[in-house]
């Protein structure tokens, strides 16, 4: 059985699209999405549309998470302009998909030609407290900027950081083996301890991982035993980039678009710096440090932090 392994999409059709056929053409039998379908980006219909006419398994990311939240608040409260992109998404989206976004399973359970296989949107369901939390994003970006790695190269540095981490093994252990597939973190990589296999197929629509090919993995399931094969697409970044800055989410949330264009750019971690920076002026100006900032704070630390990363 093949299956096509895809997570974070963030509403980027084009690249979901150009995953989709690859994998098809590869000959993948099912697929397995790995939650944030909506988000950054202009299509979240569409994006919902093909996930559902695929079928397979699905289950929730952290911003569909997010939509739980918004379905209990008042509408006419969302001024918060940290949020925008995020309220625009909730808007734009289709009721019968709202449905069907807000009633994916946290995680999925199953077996596979006699294999187990557990997918959650992030790592730290099953492997919180070990060194699997250090394979940010964010932690990437720095050490790439400190001195350039290969992808190989950080297969094996996630070797050395588990090696000797007794909580990461006494987990592997209790929890019985088997494979474990997550997203979250933006970054594709794979690793095999005894006789599980942990894997993160990398962000579809938004990589953090210095590669703007959308990735996505295979995994083959034969007679108790499963393979993956890491898979990197082409697809129209450009295009993505010039959508996005005409469409209604850059019109309503400007500053975070133009982040998210820096990242697809350069498949660059910027989030995490953005919001560093303005909790940085928001101890200058003497105001609260919390989520969502206060709107002048995020226009004016937005603004500044835009300037300084064109």
């Amino acid at each position: 059985m093949r299956y096509a392994a895809i997570a974070d999409v963030h509403g980027n059709m084009p690249a979901l699209e150009a995953v989709v056929a690859d994998a098809k053409a590869r000959g993948a039998e099912a697929f397995l999405f790995l939650g944030d379908y909506y988000g950054d980006l202009p299509y979240p219909n569409e994006v919902v549309d093909l996930v559902r006419a695929l079928g397979g398994e699905a289950i929730l990311g952290n911003k569909e998470g997010y939509l739980l939240e918004l379905a209990k608040q008042d509408p006419t409260r969302w001024t918060d302009e940290q949020f925008s992109a995020l309220y625009w998404g909730y808007r734009t989206l289709r009721p019968e998909n709202l449905r069907y976004l807000s009633s994916l399973p946290p995680e999925t359970d199953k077996r596979i030609e006699g294999v187990r296989l557990r997918a959650s949107h992030q790592a730290r369901r099953y492997f919180s407290d070990t060194n699997l939390m250090r394979l940010g994003s964010r932690t990437y970006a720095l050490r790439m900027r400190e001195r350039p790695f290969s992808h190989v190269e950080y297969l094996d540095y996630i070797v050395e950081l588990t090696r000797n981490d007794a909580v990461f093994h006494e987990r592997i252990k209790v929890l019985g083996g088997g494979v474990f597939v997550f997203g979250h973190s933006h970054i594709q990589w794979h690793l095999r301890v005894e006789n599980t296999l942990l894997f993160n197929p990398g962000s579809c629509g938004l990589p953090l991982d210095f590669d703007t090919r959308a990735p996505y993995m295979l995994l083959d399931f034969t007679n108790g035993d499963v393979e993956i094969e890491e898979r990197r697409v082409v697809y129209p970044v450009g295009q993505v980039i010039e959508t996005l800055r005409a469409s209604p989410i850059y019109e309503c949330s400007p500053l975070w678009s133009e982040m998210v264009i820096r990242q697809l750019t350069n498949a660059e971690e910027r989030a995490s710096f953005f919001l560093m920076a303005i909790e940085e002026l928001a101890v200058k100006m003497n105001r609260p440090i919390k989520h969502p900032f206060d709107n002048d704070v995020w226009r004016e630390a937005g603004e500044r932090w835009l300037a300084e990363n064109r």
